[in-house]
This record gives structure tokens, sequence and C-alpha cells, in this order.
């Protein structure tokens, strides 16, 4: 179901941002395209306590700081949206997650638009 592809989506994130990872598998098209679903997941509130309990926060963080520009994008958007509650929003700091959002507010670049 729904919980079960939430679980497999966070799963290509964190063996994307896994520090032994290939550098090409964290710049994949796989990693963009799961991270672009989880965003869309994540504006359901189910979804994103899911996402937080599966462990999905660092991957995202990690994604966040050294990706393809969309997929740095729909991590932050995810991030956000498992952010509006108070408890996770501590655990997203907690992982450090404040220095590379407010590093992405610096780019110019489009990171929240998918690649055609």
């Amino acid at each position: 179901g729904k919980s079960d592809a939430v679980e497999k989506l966070v799963s290509i994130l964190s063996d994307a941002s896994h520090p032994d990872a290939d550098p090409a598998q964290r710049q994949s098209e796989l990693a963009e395209y799961a991270a672009a679903c989880l965003r869309n997941l994540a504006l359901d509130e189910g979804n994103s306590e899911k996402m937080a309990a599966c462990g999905a926060i660092p991957a995202m963080i990690q994604l966040s700081i050294d990706s393809r520009p969309v997929t740095r994008g729909m991590c932050a958007c995810c991030l956000a949206c498992i952010a509006k509650e108070k408890m996770r929003c501590e655990q997203i700091c907690d992982y450090g997650a404040a220095g590379p959002l407010i590093k992405m507010l610096d780019m110019k670049e489009e990171v929240c638009q998918l690649s055609a």
C-alpha cells in the first residue's frame, strides 16, 4: 500500500545518501524521482509522519547538500512538510538541517522544478 511505497522511496534516498554510496548514485535520476514522489506524498500528514519514522530526515538533509539540483529541492520541500509538526521540526533541527537549508536559499538555481 501507500505505506510500503513511502518505505521503498525512503530506502532509495537512504541508499543514495549513504557515505559509502557511489557519487553517481547520489546524482541519479532514480534518487531525483524518488525525492519528487516523496515530496508529493509528504503533503499528507500521515505520510510525513511515516517518512520521519522510516529515517528519511538524515537522508533528505544529506541529499539537500550533495545531489542534483532538483533532488536537493525536492528533499527540502519534503523536510518543510515533515517539519509542520513541532516534534519533527525539532528532530530536523537536531540533525543539523538549518545550515544546509539556509545555504540552499542562497543558490540561484531552480531547485523545486522537475526537469523535462
